[in-house]
């Protein structure tokens, strides 16, 4: 049965307000003239996943807990990334302000490369850091799901799950034994238990919505194409 639900759910996480982030000119020519990002639709391309990368952005960050940079990667507040960790079954040691370092072990972030916020000034900003993942989930959406389409040159297959309410994960397209992922919508996909955890003051600029995982998708799509972080 199409959409049949299996037995987990998690939620997404989406910043308040949920405000994209844009790299500055030149930083975004350079990107692209050193393969990190597609020539034509600006994306990060797949070779890049998980690396580390330092982003000049072209304006002032949103000053939510985390939020993304479009076509890049995440960027988050250092003290969210901290309460994340504490989560898991490690601590944050030696973690600097503005020179975070994860530990080994079995954090929630450890497949994440962390980088450095620059501001258009080209200061770094040391409130921030950018999170790069190594694979996202895809958050699946209905029939009314919107694009569809590639990118004549990277390839990569732009998608929009809607409506809200539909919204919906796979069973089988992801490890479910991990409590956090990044998403391809550039936001978090977590386990209820991680967000029990997360402090009340981060809490209030941060929405929840339900995720359930599915047997089968609910957009028609059965053979999606492969994604990456965007």
């Amino acid at each position: 049965m199409v959409g049949k639900v299996a037995h987990s759910e998690w939620l997404q996480l989406q910043p308040r307000p949920d405000y994209g982030g844009h790299t500055a000119r030149e930083w975004e020519a350079a990107a692209i003239e050193r393969g990190l990002l597609c020539a034509e639709c600006k994306s990060r391309l797949p070779q890049t996943a998980g690396l580390p990368v330092d982003v000049q952005v072209s304006e002032r960050v949103t000053p939510t807990p985390f939020g993304h940079i479009i076509g890049v990667c995440l960027y988050a507040r250092v003290e969210f990334v901290e309460a994340l960790e504490a989560t898991g079954e490690d601590l944050l040691e030696g973690c600097g302000v503005g020179q975070l370092v994860l530990p080994t072990g079995h954090e929630l972030l450890k497949d994440f490369g962390v980088g450095k916020l620059i501001l258009p000034n080209g200061v770094v900003d040391p409130r921030y850091v950018t999170l790069s993942p190594k694979q996202v989930v895809v958050i699946r959406g209905g029939p009314q799901s919107g694009s569809r389409t590639y990118c004549g040159t990277c390839g990569w297959f732009r998608y929009f799950p809607m409506p809200w309410e539909s919204r919906h994960l796979i069973k089988g397209t992801f490890d479910e034994s991990r409590r956090l992922h990044a998403s391809d919508l550039g936001d978090f996909v977590v386990r209820p238990e991680i967000w029990e955890q997360i402090p009340a003051v981060f809490k209030k600029r941060i929405r929840a919505w339900p995720l359930p995982v599915k047997d089968e998708p609910e957009d028609g799509i059965t053979d999606f194409p492969p994604v990456w972080p965007s």
